[in-house]
């Protein structure tokens, strides 16, 4: 839309400077029948056409407004150019949170993965999805803290974390592959436990490998 108006002001400009400076070497006056003056210009290749004579306030008007045409042309490119630099701002502030939800998420993902491999990195697929979903199912309980890592972390819940290991593994990066995959599918929403908030290796329960959950 800005390049169509650059284009049609520098044309208006073009067209208004054309009109003072196409070229006429000589000015001759001449009066017509009904008193009116009007001018010939002589080209430097012969005489053009005459034509009406402007007044000196309507040379002053034009010149004006070759003046104002060429300030508009000025105002568009800047506008043009701080839209621009707007635009591209925003670009990198975009950029720069989508960037910071993918480290979160993706350190979610690895502390999810670690309180799986503690708890069950020794059973099947479907049993570390399901710690992961006990994890999940107690963020959506109004009885527990509403964030992945405050319910992990809550005091005399999670045996890993209050003994240092979950950490020691968070920090290495000791979990495996399947924790990470497992860790996923939680978070996604996958709950093979159907909302259960508790797991042990005794009791009662839905049984997956050594864990009943409840």
């Amino acid at each position: 839309m800005f390049n169509n108006k650059k284009r049609n002001l520098a044309a208006l400009v073009f067209m208004v400077s054309t009109l003072f400076t196409a070229g006429y070497a000589g000015r001759s006056e001449v009066y017509s029948s009904d008193g009116n003056m009007e001018a010939g210009f002589t080209e430097a290749a012969g005489k053009a056409s005459k034509i009406p004579m402007p007044d000196i306030a309507s040379k002053a008007a034009m010149c004006n407004l070759a003046m104002l045409t060429d300030s508009s042309v000025r105002a568009v490119v800047e506008e043009e150019e701080r839209q621009q630099e707007e635009a591209r701002r925003q670009e990198e502030a975009r950029k720069k949170e989508e960037e910071q939800k993918k480290k979160a998420a993706e350190g979610v993902q690895r502390l999810m993965a670690s309180i799986i491999f503690c708890e069950a990195g020794n059973q099947s697929y479907e049993g570390q999805v399901a710690v992961g979903a006990v994890v999940m199912n107690r963020v959506a309980d109004s009885a527990y803290p509403d964030s992945i890592e405050a319910v992990i972390y809550q005091k005399g819940q999670f045996a890993p974390a209050a003994t240092g290991w979950l950490d020691r593994v968070r920090r290495s990066g000791g979990y495996t592959e399947s924790a990470m995959r497992a860790a996923a599918d939680a978070l996604s929403g996958v709950d093979p436990v159907e909302g259960c908030l508790y797991f042990d290796r005794g009791g009662s329960g839905r049984k997956i490998g050594d864990h009943y959950f409840h």
